[in-house]
């Protein structure tokens, strides 16, 4: 399973977990561990499910806040 990741040098810190698989970093952006939240509701980590996980969490913060900027990345240090 993969963790929260830590910062590499030269990379924005992270800032505080929020919760498996959520965290923020130093600017206070919130980042997503699809490995680890799919993990923490039991689901195989395969393409299906990360895109609907995707998917969902991206509704989501759309539906809270229309203005917000989504950015998918691999790795959070990408």
């Amino acid at each position: 399973m993969s963790e929260t990741p830590e910062p590499k040098p030269g990379r924005n810190k992270l800032g505080e977990r929020l919760a498996p698989g959520i965290w923020t970093d130093a600017n206070g952006d919130l980042h997503f561990s699809l490995p680890e939240l799919l993990a923490l509701f039991d689901l195989p980590d395969t393409p299906e499910n990360r895109a609907i996980a995707t998917e969902n969490i991206k509704a989501m913060m759309l539906k809270e806040n229309p203005d917000v900027e989504i950015v998918e990345r691999e790795s959070p240090q990408d």
